[in-house]
């Protein structure tokens, strides 16, 4: 017997779509991650701005490694709602692994996610997070998300 599967939507959802749905269905992932606006989204890749706050500081004058891991878990998951829709909601996280690569600014951080694969139980991400207004690589991250199971 074949396992269902959830199908890409006709179209990617717009930025505002995927916020809504991150809205309505998990209000505290923004909470915890913090002011992200997303710039683009759908055909397997996000763009996602995170917004400086005070509490992503550490001492040194840099952002804490935390934060940036949050980012590009969070820009993974707009990717895979943009081009999956609200059947992917309750995809979660099964592996992130991060790099990091310099020392950011505290500043606005831009995640930059491609989807390299998308599977029938699990989708595979590359994030890479940009400081100094996306000109400065300080992060990247591999990241797989298992996607829900639909009722047959």
């Amino acid at each position: 017997m074949t396992q269902p599967t959830i199908t890409s939507q006709p179209k990617p959802l717009a930025p505002k779509e995927v916020l809504a749905l991150i809205g309505k269905h998990f209000p505290e992932g923004r909470e915890q991650v913090g002011a992200i606006d997303v710039l683009s989204c759908g055909q397997g890749a996000a763009v996602v701005r995170l917004a400086f706050e005070a509490r992503f500081a550490r001492p040194g004058g840099t952002i804490s490694g935390p934060t940036m891991f949050q980012l590009a878990d969070m820009a993974s998951y707009v990717a895979i709602l943009s081009d999956l829709g609200e059947p992917a909601i309750d995809s979660v996280t099964t592996t992130l692994t991060i790099n990091f690569l310099a020392r950011p600014e505290p500043e606005d951080l831009i995640g930059e996610v491609a989807i390299l694969r998308r599977g029938r139980r699990q989708v595979v991400c590359d994030a890479r997070i940009y400081s100094g207004n996306g000109r400065i690589l300080v992060a990247q991250a591999s990241c797989i998300y298992a996607l829900p199971m639909v009722p047959s």
